[in-house]
Parts: C-alpha cells; sequence; structure tokens
C-alpha cells in the first residue's frame, strides 16, 4: 500500500521567510558584525553566513537569538 498525499498539503518553503525578515533587520542594523555576535551570543560566521545566503532554514533558538539583538520578538498568535 503506498501512502497518497493531500494535493492540497502544504509545502515546505526553500527559505525559512522568518529567516528572510530577520536578515533584512541585520541588514539595516549599523553595528560591526562582532558587536552583533557579542550581544546576540551568536557567532560572527554564523551571522555572516545569514548575510551572505549560505543558509536555508536556521534553527529556531537562533533566530530568536537575532531577533532578541535586533530588539525584536518572536512569537505565537492564533490565527
Amino acid at each position: 500500500m503506498s501512502t497518497v498525499w493531500n494535493k492540497n498539503r502544504p509545502t515546505k518553503p526553500i527559505v525559512d521567510p522568518l529567516y528572510k525578515q530577520i536578515v533584512k533587520f541585520l541588514l539595516q542594523d549599523n553595528r560591526s558584525t562582532y558587536a552583533k555576535a557579542n550581544v546576540s551570543g551568536l557567532s560572527q560566521s554564523t551571522l555572516n553566513n545569514w548575510i551572505k545566503g549560505k543558509v536555508r532554514r536556521p534553527q529556531s533558538v537562533s533566530l530568536q537569538m537575532a531577533a532578541d539583538m535586533l530588539g525584536k520578538k518572536l512569537t505565537l498568535v492564533d490565527k
């Protein structure tokens, strides 16, 4: 017996849309990558890889750390 997926089943996006928003805010932030890394707790290489587009789906905890550093809050809300 083979599995037949519902044709209306959502598909996973290639790039996390939340990640794209975080990168937009990272690019607008005038601090150095060192300063951003120091405040966020993320490594400079992680932030640089995000900005260069080398990452497609970062871990949610990393996104939260970056959002905190940017003065943003990630939260789930009801639709």
